[in-house]
């Protein structure tokens, strides 16, 4: 159900329209331009609905292949490739109080936070092994860290590193060779954090 997707742990739609209004007018406060990257249904929301005042939109995600509608990550995916430009990709339940710290917006790349310890041993490790062990096509880097990163905000200001990420994730996904092996994944959706 769409309606349940958008909720993002809250209680009500309403509160989860508040969030997204709080999280762009915030945004805008911090940063020159606040860009939207949809669909269609994304636009009637966010744009006719709401009247989120997004200074640059894009309909990249009706480009989606429908077949791998399951991997919601593909969305974030499609985004980060859009660009043409560094950029500051941030979730549309993340509020910005205060400026990004300068040594990250200097950096090449920056996210979030890292998941490290015994929460990526629980939440990625079955997950990297079983990929590790079936796929054909992966990226050099793939299953050699003990360490993933919550993407909620990720940062490129080295656009080549972006599409390198974005490639590799198309690679890994979309390839021949392991097109057999994700199809028949049962639970798509809990892997979407494996890939991005």
């Amino acid at each position: 159900d769409a309606r349940q997707n958008l909720l993002y742990g809250n209680a009500s739609l309403k509160i989860t329209y508040i969030l997204f209004t709080l999280s762009v007018l915030q945004a805008k406060k911090y940063f020159n331009k606040v860009m939207l990257e949809t669909d269609d249904d994304g636009y009637d929301l966010l744009i006719n609905k709401l009247k989120l005042p997004f200074d640059e939109i894009n309909l990249t995600l009706n480009n989606l292949d429908k077949e791998f509608s399951d991997f919601w990550m593909l969305g974030k995916i499609a985004a980060y490739n859009n660009q043409k430009e560094p950029f500051i990709h941030l979730d549309l339940d993340y509020v910005i109080y205060s400026p990004f710290a300068k040594e990250y917006l200097n950096s090449e790349v920056f996210s979030e936070n890292p998941e490290a310890g015994n929460y990526f041993n629980f939440v990625y490790l079955d997950k990297l092994v079983n990929l590790s062990n079936n796929l054909t096509v992966m990226p050099e880097c793939f299953g050699k860290s003990n360490r993933a990163v919550c993407m909620g905000i990720i940062g490129f200001n080295n656009i080549n590193i972006c599409k390198e990420y974005c490639s590799d994730v198309y690679k890994l996904l979309f390839s021949e060779e392991n097109s057999n092996f994700i199809k028949s994944l049962e639970d798509k959706k809990n892997y979407c954090i494996i890939f991005f």
